[in-house]
């Protein structure tokens, strides 16, 4: 299989597996806004619950023709724009199309795991030209925001596959839980774009976002354990390794500033107070518990780096 894949490729041809195990199996459409950092299989088995039917979830190009593409043209080029398929039998096709279209519509606001997209058709079934100029411009809307999106990760997190485990008192997991937030000054829109474990990682968790709340999704994620423990959601402290509780044991999630206060943070800030005497600085001197003003202080022991394209 493998050297026939490769084969393939070398003529210019694409291998792509089946998402599903359907036999006889088509694409209903592609999901607008989707990534490469979701989990297909979490996914698959998601938009299966939902609708009730057999569906596969696959990262792949997007067809931008109903021809064969032999040559390396421009094409060839738009074809390159990936994003997640969904895969279903060819003898169910508009049944899922409608069942899809509850949560991944035009008009749709409300969506399975708490990521806006919405479900494009396949080109094969865009005739007029109009539609197919609309068509090329979904593409570059896809392409663009993949392009433009912030990242982060996190290794706190003991094993990754508990982010859908569900708190029995709230029946909310910790995954729908960190998607109900919305930025300080933008309510109505959500923080993150997708959380989802790490391809190939049991332990790291990524995380997407606009550029612009980078500050506060990053300031969000190196406090986690804090938020839990402080805006009530203890049931989901136990997703975190024992050194991640222990590091953050004693920080304080501060409601007003949404980041973590840590001991350490606090004593810093003390260690230049009620000390004037000493004072030969131009900077007044601080006062014992003021709320002091933090740069980028990151409270979390071991989290990765946050990634902003640009």
């Amino acid at each position: 299989m493998d050297k026939a894949k490769y084969s393939l490729e070398n003529n210019d041809f694409s291998l792509w597996p089946k998402a599903s195990d359907n036999e006889n199996s088509t694409d209903a459409g592609w999901l607008l806004y989707s990534t490469r950092a979701q989990d297909e299989e979490r996914i698959s088995a998601l938009l299966s619950t939902i609708t009730g039917e057999n569906l596969g979830v696959k990262w792949k190009p997007i067809r931008a023709t109903t021809g064969n593409l032999r040559k390396k043209d421009l094409s060839a080029e738009e074809e390159k724009v990936k994003a997640l398929h969904v895969e279903c039998a060819v003898d169910r096709l508009q049944e899922v199309k409608d069942k899809l279209a509850q949560w991944y519509s035009s008009t749709s606001t409300s969506f399975p795991d708490g990521t806006k997209m919405r479900l494009v058709p396949t080109i094969s079934s865009v005739t007029s030209m109009n539609n197919r100029t609309k068509f090329a411009s979904c593409i570059a809307s896809q392409a663009a925001l993949n392009a433009g999106l912030a990242s982060a990760v996190t290794r706190e997190i003991s094993t990754n596959l508990l982010l859908d485990r569900k708190d029995p008192t709230t029946n909310k997991s910790f995954h729908q839980v960190l998607m109900d937030i919305a930025p300080k000054d933008k309510p109505g829109t959500k923080l993150f774009h997708t959380i989802d474990r790490q391809f190939k990682s049991d332990i790291l968790v990524n995380f997407q976002f606009h550029p612009e709340n980078a500050s506060e999704a990053n300031n969000l994620i190196a406090g986690l354990v804090p938020f839990l423990k402080d805006t009530g959601h203890l049931y989901h402290l136990k997703t975190f390794s024992p050194e991640a509780l222990q590091c953050q044991a004693k920080s304080k999630w501060n409601l007003e500033t949404r980041e973590a206060d840590s001991e350490t943070d606090t004593e810093l800030a003390n260690l230049l107070s009620e000390d004037d005497d000493l004072n030969f600085t131009n900077e007044p001197t601080l006062e014992k518990n003021k709320k002091f003003q933090r740069g980028n202080v990151r409270p979390s022991c071991n989290h990765g780096d946050p990634i902003i394209p640009g």
